[in-house]
């Protein structure tokens, strides 16, 4: 009885600081961003931060109310925070889109950053008009330096709303320079770089970094659609490699005494390794059959095709509203997708032990027959290419002869 006391008190309450504002097209309203892990002072800052941005924005009418989702969410007495509930507090606000979310730490231990994820709702279509996502790194958290990042966040909401399309450029050197249509746009943090209002059609997209090689894609941008460009670079190339020409001498080769039992153990463990290989793969093959898996896969194609799903599920992205069934899913499929990885790192050891093991233990196997004492070989010093020159003169002849050994 006094929890619904105070249920009644807090929603009469927030229903009288909420009073409608005029009905128009471009009203938008941006409910308070919620911590995952009670970093309230970020999203505080982060949702004012946003606010003082959207105002900005030459299509709608910003709201500078300080009202939160869930304050909205008891006010309107909605268990589940779905459609129909989004679009009572929509009406109840008189706005025709909403902006909402939640920000969580990229890591448990420190150094962590935060992951901000934002939902667009249009009360009109009475559906999640658009999503976004974007890491905001730690040393960049305070007020004077999240202009930049609520405005890429709000751009990226306003384009995938409307015709503009956007890109996501991906590589493996941090702070790699990007050029788009041989324009300079940025550089890479935390390994991306997201690009918005670009035209649809096709564009050039340029990799660089001091020390590696440079790479070129060509990227094809559609309408309300993020594409994604993965450009991986490898490093120079200093000078051409020097190669050093030794001579062949000839020594004995005494008879092996390499034991009996250690090729066939070689041998073995190649087998094994093979087998735990195959494993593996068909544990992979499981993971990607499961039905959750498979449901968080279409839900991702369907916001943004070809992104990978393994990397948006480890970045926290739920692809659906809070308080959807769906929402929970995504945990369980980063637990997928981190067995997974764990699994492709053991087929490539399996692979690399088998391949080791099978080459050295047939190649021993053959090496302890041994050899008589008395026979002579080449012992071979790398690299094996030998160029020799020898004049030899006698009477009434010269003679030079040149040979090349290898």
């Amino acid at each position: 009885m006094r929890f619904l006391l105070i249920r009644w008190f807090v929603a009469v309450s927030v229903a009288a600081a909420v009073s409608p504002v005029s009905a128009d097209d471009s009203t938008l309203v941006i409910l308070g961003i919620r911590s995952m892990e009670g970093d309230d002072e970020f999203a505080n800052k982060l949702t004012t931060a946003l606010r003082q941005q959207a105002a900005k924005l030459p299509d709608f009418e910003t709201s500078q109310r300080v009202i939160s989702l869930d304050q909205m969410a008891l006010a309107y007495d909605c268990d589940d925070l779905d459609v129909p509930c989004l679009s009572k507090i929509a009406i109840g606000l008189g706005v025709k889109r909403m902006i909402y979310g939640v920000t969580q730490r990229t890591s448990a231990r420190e150094p962590y950053d935060f992951l901000v994820f934002l939902t667009l709702f249009n009360s009109e279509t009475g559906s999640i008009e658009a999503s976004a996502s974007h890491i905001i790194p730690f040393s960049k958290s305070e007020d004077s330096a999240l202009e930049t990042s609520t405005d890429a966040l709000l751009v990226v909401l306003v384009s995938r709303s409307t015709s503009a399309g956007g890109m996501v450029v991906r590589s493996n050197i941090q702070g790699a320079r990007v050029t788009v249509d041989n324009q300079q746009i940025g550089t890479l943090e935390e390994g991306l770089l997201t690009i918005n209002g670009l035209a649809p059609g096709e564009h050039s997209v340029d990799i660089d970094a001091s020390g590696y090689q440079s790479r070129h894609e060509t990227a094809m941008v559609s309408e309300g659609k993020i594409t994604e460009v993965n450009g991986t670079l490898n490093p120079a190339r200093i000078g051409p490699t020097e190669v050093v020409i030794e001579d062949r001498t000839l020594s004995p080769q005494p008879r092996s005494s390499i034991p009996r039992w250690l090729p066939v153990t070689l041998l073995g463990v190649s087998g094994v390794s093979l087998a735990g290989m195959i494993a593996s793969w068909v544990w992979i093959d499981s993971i990607e059959h499961d039905k959750d898996y498979e449901d968080y896969r279409a839900r991702v194609s369907e916001k943004n095709p070809g992104v990978n799903v393994c990397h948006e599920a480890e970045n926290g992205l739920a692809y659906a509203a809070p308080g959807t069934t769906e929402y929970g899913k995504f945990s369980g499929v980063r637990r997928m997708c981190e067995h997974a990885a764990t699994l492709e790192v053991m087929q490539f050891v399996m692979l690399g032990a088998a391949l080791v093991s099978g080459g050295v233990g047939a190649y021993l196997l053959v090496r302890s027959k041994g050899t008589k004492e008395s026979e002579y070989k080449p012992v071979a010093q790398p690299p094996a290419l030998t160029w020799s020159v020898e004049p030899e003169v006698t009477l009434g002849l010269l003679k030079l002869s040149a040979s090349l050994a290898f």
